[in-house]
């Protein structure tokens, strides 16, 4: 058998890695006599992919400690991990390192990585300082920092109205997504105000994508905004745009069934929709749902629209 090359054996990591057979590939690693920081980058990048934050920042550490330095690639693999986990004990150690490596300052990725690891562990203040140290800001930028608004919740209602004064008119006018951020942090804070101004931003941009008019409806509907709710439909049956009907795969502990809504093909659907109905009334009576005739297309589909 031919000796395996440093190509090869870093071909085959990157393999088992993105395949989930992390330990072939942690074995293919070690059995390599020497690593470069590509070597270094497949294996890190590998438990990275696979949500395995302790692992990858193990591994990281163990690269320094071999006096390999590692390169833009190296931290772009692992930094979005701290975001997805929301992992801020290991993200602060890559924010000190990046800022010690001059070489890394003008990466835009690895600074709205961070700005989206500090948001997602409800350091927005943190996250917020990041955003109006960047010089250049793109559409990613302007999302983590929305997203971090909509998702924390302090009673006074204000965040919300911070979000917006982070968005200049050309990256609202760019990225429905945007848009839909700041709409969900109105309906968190109960901001009808500022959630109509982004809901006349989404209308203006026409979108196809049915789940932001449900933004919108949903917003509207925990309001008690009935009559601004049917000019939603009437927007949307005007677009022809219609809203995907919910479905879901429910282990029924003989393998999983997929159950979708107005769904009448099962043959206990009678039992189900006799079930849903009394969960729905008990949910009512505890005014937990509100609850909303959604007309479109000519069928009547029953949304229950959560406050």
């Amino acid at each position: 058998m031919l000796p395996l090359t440093d190509n090869v054996k870093n071909a085959l990591i990157t393999m088992y890695s993105r395949c989930g057979y992390l330990s072939h590939a942690h074995i293919m690693f070690r059995l390599s006599e020497t690593k470069s920081v590509v070597t270094w980058n497949s294996i890190i990048s590998g438990f990275a992919q696979w949500d395995r934050p302790e692992e990858a920042t193990y591994l990281f550490k163990e690269l320094l400690l071999a006096g390999i330095k590692p390169n833009f690639v190296t931290l772009a693999g692992i930094l979005p991990l701290c975001a997805r986990v929301a992992n801020l004990r290991h993200g602060k150690e890559f924010h000190c390192y990046i800022c010690r490596c001059e070489e890394f300052q003008s990466h835009l990725l690895l600074w709205n990585s961070l700005i989206d690891m500090y948001a997602r562990s409800g350091k927005v203040s943190t996250a917020r300082k990041l955003f109006d140290l960047l010089e250049n800001r793109d559409t990613v930028s302007y999302t983590s920092i929305i997203a971090g608004y909509g998702m924390q919740g302090n009673g006074k209602g204000r965040l919300a109205e911070e979000g917006k004064r982070c968005y200049p008119r050309d990256a609202l006018r760019a990225n429905p997504r945007n848009v839909g951020h700041a709409l969900g942090a109105c309906r968190i804070h109960g901001d009808t105000n500022i959630g109509e101004w982004a809901a006349e931003k989404l209308l203006e941009m026409r979108p196809q994508n049915s789940g932001y008019y449900v933004l919108i409806a949903n917003m509207y509907a925990a309001s008690g905004c009935w009559g601004k709710l049917a000019k939603v439909r009437s927007f949307m049956r005007d677009l022809g745009v219609r809203k995907d009907p919910g479905c879901a795969s429910v282990d029924t502990g003989d393998g999983f069934e997929p159950f979708m809504v107005e769904d009448s093909s099962n043959s206990q659907a009678d039992e189900l929709y006799s079930l849903l109905g009394g969960l729905t009334k008990q949910m009512r009576d505890i005014d937990r749902v509100v609850h909303v005739n959604f007309e479109a297309e000519g069928e009547n589909l029953t949304e229950n629209f959560e406050p």
